[in-house]
């Protein structure tokens, strides 16, 4: 069976960056031989991303890596579709429990921790910008947009759309104040 490989090279550009990622938020060097261990001892986060890189577009680990992000869905009962678009330095700080729409966007730089939903239905599904922080059991339902550097609160239910640098929470979310931009905070310095 011959496997076209579209992107040459894209797969291995995600699964670098989500490495990148995992590595700052434990404070490991991102170098080869911390790859192999942690693929050794099995770490749920990091394994997942793996599998649903190298599931979602095609490579020459796509047969496997298919059955792979399957197992791994159920061991870790993070559901997150291979299709779902999902840009790059995907980090998910807890791998449980987090259910992600097929049809929503997360933009760069996104972090998920446990017990999230993402999701839609009928009345559309959210898009999630760049930098963001969805922290435990926050939910996001409906035709929503989450803008960039925002942060979801814990144990948050957003149902309206979320500006750029905001922080909400509570049920439903409400802005509780503003994040002001990295280089607004090196200004005032």
């Amino acid at each position: 069976m011959l496997i076209k490989v579209k992107n040459r090279g894209g797969v291995l550009k995600y699964v670098k960056s989500d490495w990148v990622r995992y590595c700052a938020s434990r404070g490991i060097k991102p170098n080869i031989l911390n790859l192999l261990m942690v693929i050794i001892l099995g770490k749920p986060p990091f394994i997942f991303n793996l599998w649903f890189r190298l599931a979602s577009m095609p490579n020459v680990f796509y047969p496997i890596a298919r059955i792979m992000h399957l197992v791994c869905e159920k061991k870790y009962g993070v559901l997150i579709h291979k299709g779902t678009k999902i840009g790059y330095g995907f980090l998910i700080t807890h791998a449980v429990g987090v259910i992600v729409n097929q049809n929503s966007t997360l933009g760069n730089n996104c972090t998920i921790s446990q017990f999230t939903t993402i999701g839609g239905g009928n009345r559309g599904v959210p898009t999630i910008g760049d930098n963001v922080t969805i922290c435990a059991n926050a939910t996001i339902i409906g035709n929503v947009k989450v803008g960039n550097n925002a942060v979801i609160g814990a144990g948050a239910v957003v149902v309206k759309d979320v500006p750029e640098n905001a922080v909400v929470a509570g049920n439903p979310a409400r802005i509780l104040y503003y994040n002001p931009p990295k280089e607004q905070e090196e200004l005032e310095k």
